[in-house]
């Protein structure tokens, strides 16, 4: 057998593995996604708690108005050149 040949047959074969690992995937998936969906749903309520906890700290607060204000001194002459120069009816 020629040397190419034999390139593609391993090929082909390594292409037959994963199609039958993926096959043998479809029903674990099938079971999974009800789970996902449950541990996202968990995973966004404790989320939501953390996020609700750090925004009722002050300094937490603080550091994100600081941050907001540092962004908008960025970008907000951009967004005015790009923007409002190019588009002068809004």
């Amino acid at each position: 057998m020629s040397d190419l040949r034999k390139k593609v047959y391993r090929q082909s074969e390594a292409r037959a593995v994963r199609l039958r690992r993926i096959a043998n995937l479809v029903p674990l998936l099938q079971t999974i996604k009800p789970v996902a969906y449950l541990l996202a749903r968990s995973w966004e309520n404790k989320l939501r708690k953390n996020t609700a906890g750090a925004l009722a700290d002050p300094d937490y607060y603080q550091g994100l108005v600081e941050y907001d204000r540092k962004v908008a001194a960025l970008l907000d002459p951009i967004w005015e050149q790009n923007y409002l120069k190019l588009n002068p009816s809004v």
